[in-house]
């Protein structure tokens, strides 16, 4: 995320035009269960996921989300690890939906 701040300058200690590059860790978590963010339609802190069930059947799940990075999100409950989650073509499945289900891997 780019983001512009005003620092006081008062001996011209700066130039203007400078920048800098900052990676700023508010909070971390080790050890959470993530999803890709595209596998979530989130409303705040709560949000849905598509599951496929051992039967390979589409199911609807509600999860309650933690936090955030540009490509995953933390899920704090509502799933379990080893789920098989959708993260693509959700548009056009309906629950209950029997699929064929083709894996990918969540890089970290």
């Amino acid at each position: 995320m780019d983001t512009e701040v005003d620092v006081p300058n008062p001996n011209l200690v700066l130039i203007p035009g400078m920048y800098a590059e900052v990676n700023l860790t508010l909070e971390r978590r080790d050890r959470v269960l993530a999803v890709p963010v595209t596998a979530v339609d989130r409303e705040g802190a709560k949000g849905r996921v598509m599951v496929i069930t051992p039967n390979n059947r589409i199911e609807v799940r509600e999860v309650a989300l933690g936090l955030e990075t540009a490509n995953s999100i933390e899920v704090r409950s509502g799933l379990n690890e080893g789920d098989t989650v959708v993260i693509a073509g959700r548009s056009s499945l309906q629950p209950g939906e029997e699929v064929q289900i083709k894996l990918a891997s969540m890089k970290p």
